[in-house]
């Protein structure tokens, strides 16, 4: 009886081993086809492979080969071929990828390789943000904040880079920030830009870092405080900010050497510590 028992006991436990996998199987390429790619697998293949993907629908391979034509990538030696990128692109974003939309309509909102076209650029960033793309809802920002776009309200730009910035998005944050600093879309509220430009900053974005500074020089919602102001100009310029660097001149010229030695060291400390982390 226990050898009858066996057999069929390997049967009943195969049985429930292989038929989820093979579900789960055809659930994975599925998803596969249309979005993802194994890393090392992408990595391997070479570039008439990456292309044959693309043309097989997999709307990764197809924004990875709009970045390719745009020259972003520069593993492989292609020329710049815009239409070629936007169709790449095109391709990815019918899909709902959202790094397809948003790069589709990056390009038409700077108009690069094609002509400006804010109304093309709106669709696609909305249809990206409404998916949960955080880089949607910053340029969706952008795009209302500017002017000549035609689509201009302070309120909805701010409200959109709040969304950025919610997801730790270091130019919602400092947007949202310089907002509040102006006084543009949301009520003037210095300590709430600090507050966000400290956020930021902390996580060494240059312009950020810039914009304590500026509040530490004028003194706006917080004590002034050259030698913070000289700190956080420091580091903004050794990053390569230009406005940071020049403030740095003018700031450390109102300053004693002895107070502009402190702040350098600060910022040395201050990077120092950071680096530990």
């Amino acid at each position: 009886m226990k050898k009858l028992l066996l057999p069929i006991l390997a049967i009943i436990l195969l049985a429930i081993v292989v038929a989820p996998k093979n579900a789960y199987s055809k659930e994975v390429q599925h998803h596969k086809k249309v979005y993802a790619w194994d890393s090392y697998d992408w990595l391997i293949l070479s570039l008439e492979g990456k292309k044959k993907v693309a043309e097989s629908g997999n709307a990764f391979a197809q924004c990875y080969m709009g970045k390719l034509y745009l020259g972003e990538i520069k593993t492989y030696n292609v020329s710049v071929d815009y239409p070629e990128a936007e169709k790449w692109f095109l391709e990815s974003a019918r899909q709902g990828y959202t790094e397809g939309q948003v790069m589709l309509a990056t390009m038409y909102f700077k108009g690069i390789g094609v002509k400006k076209n804010y109304t093309k650029s709106l669709m696609w960033l909305s249809k990206a943000s409404e998916l949960g793309s955080v880089e949607a809802n910053l340029y969706l920002g952008y795009l209302y904040w500017h002017e000549g776009t035609g689509f201009q309200n302070p309120k909805t730009a701010c409200a959109y880079f709040r969304k950025a910035a919610k997801h730790g998005n270091l130019w919602g944050l400092f947007e949202l920030g310089n907002a509040y600093l102006i006084g543009k879309g949301v009520p003037q509220n210095y300590r709430q830009a600090k507050v966000l430009f400290s956020m930021a900053a902390e996580q060494e974005h240059p312009s950020s870092q810039f914009g304590l500074a500026v509040l530490y020089y004028k003194g706006l919602g917080v004590q002034k405080d050259n030698i913070k102001a000289c700190m956080w100009a420091n580091l903004a310029a050794s990053q390569g900010h230009k406005a940071a660097a020049q403030a740095l001149k003018e700031i450390s010229a109102s300053l004693p050497p002895a107070q502009v030695a402190i702040a350098q060291q600060l910022a040395h400390s201050w990077l120092k510590k950071k680096r530990k982390r």
